[in-house]
């Protein structure tokens, strides 16, 4: 399952986690789903960000992504 997609001038990035869905509801029943949000930025040559095919925006809260623990496999 591609997590995020990071389209860069020069390539593109895809960020992977198989277990996210399992990891995600633990966390959310530990501390609440609204408690998990984290502000995404990048450097100018990023060109955009999906989380799941949807756009993630510069600068704005979104979903979580990454958690301790868990394995994320990068293909660029």
């Amino acid at each position: 399952m591609d997590l995020l997609t990071i389209q860069h001038e020069d390539f593109t990035m895809y960020v992977e986690c198989t277990k996210f869905d399992a990891i995600w509801n633990k966390v959310k029943g530990n501390v609440g789903e609204d408690n998990l949000v984290s502000t995404y930025t990048w450097s100018d040559s990023v060109l955009a960000v999906k989380r799941n095919d949807l756009p993630l925006m510069k600068g704005e809260k979104a979903q979580a992504v990454f958690f301790d623990n868990a394995e994320y496999p990068i293909w660029v």
